[in-house]
């Protein structure tokens, strides 16, 4: 009997980023990643860390103005 595959059932490991999105950046956003990028960190991670920090800190900022029984207050993130 041939082995095709040494895991489960033929499966592999679950798939962690299935999500997709294609976006535009203005012009110079590469080469700013580039420079402020970690030694072995790749600009999708880069990317992709920012936007989990943005998210997580609108939810808190969400979750504070709930409490209060008032509206977010996102003016202090700019506007790119």
């Amino acid at each position: 009997m041939k082995v095709i595959s040494v895991t489960a059932n033929g499966m592999g490991r679950k798939k962690e980023f299935t999500d997709e999105m294609r976006g535009r950046f203005a012009s110079g956003t590469f080469d700013r990643i580039a420079k402020v990028l970690r030694s072995g960190e790749d600009r999708t991670e880069f990317v992709r860390v920012a936007v989990e920090v943005m998210i997580r800190r609108r939810e808190r900022k969400m979750k504070e103005a709930e409490k209060a029984g008032i509206e977010p207050d996102f003016s202090d993130e700019g506007k790119g």
